[in-house]
């Protein structure tokens, strides 16, 4: 597990996890798994979202796999929320999406949408809605922040020369 993303909700602590399992027709061990550094670079594993919840912000109770990769498609490989946004009309939440390992690193973005954090369904099936013009495409890391009637909208992409960089665009809320 990796990359935690906390946001409070309706009285509920939520810890949204990025989540490793292996591929079911690839058997691997430990080795193999940590040959790189890291697990979700050797193809060998599927990178998930899982859910915690706590009443506390401290004791958090497991509760599983929250929104797994579709089966084919931009996001088989990598489905992985970054943040959520509660709405008048439930949550919408930003998640990097890839195809397979040879996107790892460079994610694009969807989008998923719910009346609370067991209904999220993607809302971006055909292709991810935020993408970089610049080099593998990659727009991914979304955050978003609310202030009063705005919303600052944090996020990583690809430059033209392929590094990345973290960017702000700020839009009005209604």
């Amino acid at each position: 597990m990796k990359d935690p993303y906390l946001f409070h909700h309706n009285g509920v602590s939520h810890m949204i996890l990025s989540y490793a399992s292996r591929t079911a027709d690839v058997p691997a061990s430990a080795q193999d798994l940590h040959a790189t550094a890291d697990a979700y670079n050797t193809g060998l594993v599927i990178s998930r979202t899982g859910l915690a919840v706590s009443a506390n912000g401290r004791d958090y109770e497991w509760k599983g796999d929250l929104f797994s990769p579709s089966t084919t498609g931009w996001d088989s490989w990598c489905r992985w929320i970054c943040c959520v946004v509660p709405g008048p009309h439930g949550l919408t939440a930003y998640y990097d999406g890839a195809a397979d390992v040879s996107e790892n690193y460079e994610e694009r973005t969807g989008i998923a949408t719910g009346g609370d954090m067991r209904s999220l369904a993607s809302q971006t099936p055909d292709g991810p809605c935020l993408t970089s013009p610049h080099a593998s495409g990659s727009l991914r890391y979304m955050d978003a922040v609310t202030y009063d009637d705005r919303i600052h909208y944090y996020y990583e992409l690809a430059r033209p020369d392929g590094a990345h960089e973290t960017r702000v665009s700020v839009v009005s809320k209604g």
